[in-house]
């Protein structure tokens, strides 16, 4: 008969099995030699972003230099706001935003509607601008262009709105904000058998995978 003994020495942190073959009482156990056991150098505890890549700090330094100029040249918190929040390559401000490109060598801002319409949506997660907000066509309304082909668009009868993809390719075709349809009054939808919609002020234009876009 076999049992399994646990034997505990004051000299160690650690407990050791032994085993003998009698079933004897625990104050008769035999004098069994004490294991030496290197226990090793102190685990560190677990840091999730230990791998995870760090940015130069000669990078940082040029991000915070771009940041910081287009801050100043547009006018700094008298035009942004005082700044909520920075990082590496963006500065989150109360009425816009400064943000680096994705070659980092240029910063572009986002204000007012389009920023907060930006903001909505993930913010630089979302997309990047590839530049400064500007005046549509027909000078009434507003434009920020966003890396994935993605605008946001406004106008004072119009609210912030997103146009992307084939319609926002068709609706270029057919003369943007300057076209029979208008601005853009309602972000990309789903719609039936699959497709997708946008509406503008006169009409809309209608999306499927077997037939691309197609306005009304």
């Amino acid at each position: 008969d076999r049992s399994i003994r646990f034997l505990t020495y004051p000299d160690q942190e650690s407990r050791h099995v032994c085993r003998h073959a009698s079933p004897r009482s625990e104050g008769d156990l035999p004098n069994v030699p004490a294991l030496s056991i290197d226990p090793g150098p102190p685990r560190r505890a677990f840091n999730p972003y230990a791998r995870m890549p760090r940015i130069p700090s000669s990078l940082i330094f040029i991000h915070t230099a771009l940041l910081q100029r287009k801050f100043d040249v547009m006018g700094g918190a008298a035009f942004f706001g005082p700044v909520e929040q920075k990082r590496p390559t963006v500065w989150y401000c109360r009425h816009g935003a400064v943000v680096c490109d994705l070659d980092g060598r240029r910063a572009f801002e986002v204000h007012g509607a389009i920023c907060r319409k930006w903001r909505a949506l993930g913010g630089a997660g979302w997309g990047r601008p590839t530049c400064d907000e500007m005046p549509t066509p027909d000078g009434s309304g507003r434009v920020s262009h966003f890396t994935g082909g993605r605008s946001i668009y406004r106008s004072p009868r119009t609210p912030a709105v997103v146009v992307g993809g084939d319609i926002r390719g068709r609706w270029d075709e057919l003369g943007g904000v300057d076209s029979y349809l208008g601005y853009p009054v309602g972000d990309e939808e789903d719609f039936s058998e699959d497709g997708r919609r946008c509406r503008f002020q006169n009409g809309g234009i209608y999306w499927w995978s077997d037939s691309g876009a197609i306005r009304s």
